[in-house]
């Protein structure tokens, strides 16, 4: 139930931010791992301005498999939200509330969804468990994440020197800090659950 992969994505589901969280809370490599192809890679153009040497960032680039499995949900994000027109649409949604939960389970993982007012997607890739009765509690655990998340994407275009919808470019070492910090939130929550129920 560990969070491998977090994006962010723009009104016309333009990449803005795509990160993993550092190496000690990865899990075991598994057999589709794809690492040797991560420094030389970038399959879908999602970090193709991300180009900066790694001692600047804190968060690290996601594999190609789990680059390939966010860009996958976007079809369905596009069906759950509507067909992106002029004016944003949030017919489904009840006033005030940004969260579209599961939407669609890939492989191992799930991938869970959340809008901002300004149309701004995140979306997080979620290790799946067999284990339904803490369905409830993991569901807290991610809205928590996605409004910590929220807030710093928040925080960092309330700067005026920062591009408005634009991708989020290093130096932004308060943003990433944030973002890291609320991914290790993440994964000390559902440390701790796992810990409770064993």
């Amino acid at each position: 139930m560990s969070l491998h992969c977090l994006a962010l994505l723009g009104n016309k589901n333009e990449p803005l931010y795509l990160c993993s969280p550092s190496t000690d809370v990865d899990v075991e490599k598994s057999p589709h791992d794809d690492s040797a192809l991560d420094d030389d890679h970038d399959v879908f153009g999602f970090l193709e301005d991300m180009a900066e040497s790694s001692s600047e960032r804190k968060t690290r680039k996601p594999s190609i498999r789990l680059e390939t499995m966010i860009h996958a949900s976007l079809d369905r994000l596009e069906e759950i939200l509507g067909a992106p027109r002029k004016g944003i649409s949030y017919g489904k949604f009840k006033r005030g509330s940004h969260w579209l939960g599961c939407i669609c389970p890939i492989e191992e993982f799930e991938i869970y969804g959340y809008t901002t007012s300004s149309d701004v997607k995140i979306l997080a890739l979620i290790e799946r468990e067999g284990i339904v009765p803490l369905k409830k509690r993991k569901e807290i655990d991610i809205k928590i994440l996605f409004t910590a998340v929220h807030d710093c994407y928040v925080k960092y275009t309330m700067n005026p020197f920062t591009k408005i919808r634009g991708k989020i470019e290093p130096p932004c070492s308060e943003f990433e800090e944030g973002i890291l910090a609320a991914m290790q939130q993440y994964n000390d929550a559902v440390a701790a659950t796992k810990m409770v129920t064993i």
